[in-house]
């Protein structure tokens, strides 16, 4: 009887604790998206791009995970942002077919996918329109995805090739992420949330030999483990309780501050470095081997012009830092003097009274078409060796 009793206690506790549970997940949601709200950049609280924090929110809802390149875009469609069946955003300003065109693709992070932009006004779809006008039939594939670093572009790029369809020329987009992935670690990372990706990968269960495939086989007791522990409110509580008191722990001397001393970024910014470094090592290798050309862009940030009151409203806490580890990262590569590498960080220098960034990485579209002449430009003159009066 009185084990009766406490089973029932139990079962009282745990309901009161599962709607505890939804209050709270209720609450905070809410609470995060006012904060979103409120915390939306200038550019984001015109009224004419009052469309893209919903259709961009749920264009990233439900992405895929590639077990060799991590989350990619799922296939989306909405009148502003459009996603095909393999996680790539269209070119909507390519001419129809790809036959006799010349073929370009285009890979970076949120920045090439097009973040602020409808599909018309991204990177990719003004080069397109740009060559096509020069009489240079042009079709460019938009491979931008979301977070990605120059090690997920090439490693997405030798994807690609297997499919055996080699482009002409390709294109890279970098900096921002491969700046965040490290400067936001305490360890060198190449991919956001690199380590806990790894360990969610790891507490996964093994697979068993056909004999040991019984309910108490040890896959069988991790998947109830793990479901007690993530589920059922009475065990996991606690438990989270426990985790959080040995991460504060563990973390309360530490100052934010301190993680960005002279020592430090001097390493961060040789980190970055080295892997873009040995990232465009990879492309050219890959280049010569399947025979097409490539440039690689370092992307501008936001400390690379000069700054409007809207654009001084969405610095960085740590901007001064920022500024220093991608300077300094920037000069490494630089030295080495990489085959077709071209630092970017100088095209916004000249606009002193317009807003260009939207946060420390991503521009407008008056950006994007910005940085597309640019690679207009370099294409006509190095690749295609053509001279417009443009130029």
């Amino acid at each position: 009887m009185k084990l009766y009793k406490f089973l029932i206690l139990l079962i009282i506790i745990e309901l009161a604790l599962q709607i505890i549970s939804l209050g709270l997940f209720c609450f905070n949601t809410f609470r995060y998206n006012n904060e979103k709200m409120i915390s939306r950049s200038w550019y984001s609280k015109l009224p004419e791009n009052s469309w893209w924090p919903k259709e961009s929110a749920a264009a990233q809802a439900h992405p895929t995970f590639d077990i060799f390149l991590g989350w990619i875009n799922a296939p989306f469609n909405s009148s502003h942002i459009n996603i095909d069946g393999q996680g790539n955003r269209i070119t909507p300003t390519n001419p129809t077919g790809k036959e006799n065109k010349y073929l370009i693709y285009m890979f970076g992070g949120s920045a090439l996918f097009g973040y602020n932009a409808e599909d018309k006004e991204t990177i990719p779809s003004l080069l397109s329109l740009a060559l096509n006008k020069q009489n240079i039939p042009s079709y460019i594939h938009n491979f931008g995805q979301i977070g990605f670093t120059s090690f997920q572009d090439t490693l997405y790029l030798q994807k690609i090739l297997k499919n055996n369809v080699i482009p002409n020329t390709v294109i890279f987009y970098n900096g921002c992420n491969d700046l965040f992935v490290s400067a936001t670690s305490l360890k060198p990372q190449r991919v956001y949330n690199e380590d806990l990706i790894q360990k969610a990968i790891q507490s996964l269960p093994k697979n068993e030999p056909v004999a040991n495939k019984s309910f108490f086989s040890h896959n069988s007791f991790h998947a109830l483990t793990s479901y007690l522990f993530t589920y059922i409110k009475i065990f996991s509580y606690p438990g989270n309780l426990i985790q959080t008191y040995i991460q504060h722990n563990s973390s309360k001397n530490t100052d934010t501050h301190m993680l960005y001393s002279a020592e430090t970024i001097q390493e961060i910014s040789n980190t970055i470095a080295n892997d873009y470094i040995h990232n465009a090592l990879t492309i050219e290798g890959l280049s010569k081997e399947y025979g097409f050309s490539y440039l690689l862009l370092w992307q501008p940030l936001i400390f690379s012009k000069s700054l409007t009151s809207d654009e001084h409203t969405i610095l960085h806490e740590h901007i001064d830092d920022l500024r220093k580890i991608y300077t300094q990262t920037t000069h490494i590569i630089k030295e080495k003097k990489l085959n077709n590498f071209y630092d970017f960080n100088g095209v916004f220098q000249t606009i002193k009274n317009e807003s260009i960034f939207t946060d420390t990485c991503h521009i407008t579209p008056k950006g994007n078409s910005i940085v597309a002449n640019e690679i207009e430009n370099i294409l006509i003159q190095n690749i295609f060796n053509r001279s417009t009066s443009k130029y």
